[in-house]
Formats: C-alpha cells, structure tokens, sequence
C-alpha cells in the first residue's frame, strides 16, 4: 500500500502529463500502472476546480469519534 506522501506525488505526476505533455488518460493509466483512466479524468477535473488543494483532500470516511 501506498503512504500518503506516495500518493499525492502520483496524482501530481498524473495531471502533469495530461495538461503539460498533453498525454491521454489511458496513457497515463498505463505509464502509471493505474487501473482505471477514469480516475485520472477525476484528479484533472478536481485538480482544475481547486488546485493544488486537491491532492490533500482526505480519501475515505471521517475517523469516528467516540464521545463520551
């Protein structure tokens, strides 16, 4: 499984080479070995909206907090 860090830096590469090198979804996918061009297609579109900021945006549902 991939850290946190990891991650970040491949969704940074994944959009660089689509809007700097202007390479396709699915050959990102595949230069990256991610499954789905889809979701390289999410990254773009996020990434487009809000930045930078996306890529530490937390994955997942909130950690539970259990009160007392």
């Amino acid at each position: 499984m991939l850290g946190r860090k990891d991650q970040v830096e491949i969704k940074q590469e994944a959009v660089r080479l689509v809007l700097e090198e202007h390479q396709t979804y699915a050959a990102v996918a595949a230069r990256l070995e991610i499954r789905k061009a889809e979701r390289i297609e999410a990254w773009v579109r996020m990434y487009r909206r809000e930045g930078e900021l996306s890529f530490h945006k937390p994955i997942g549902r909130p950690v539970k907090i259990e009160s007392e």
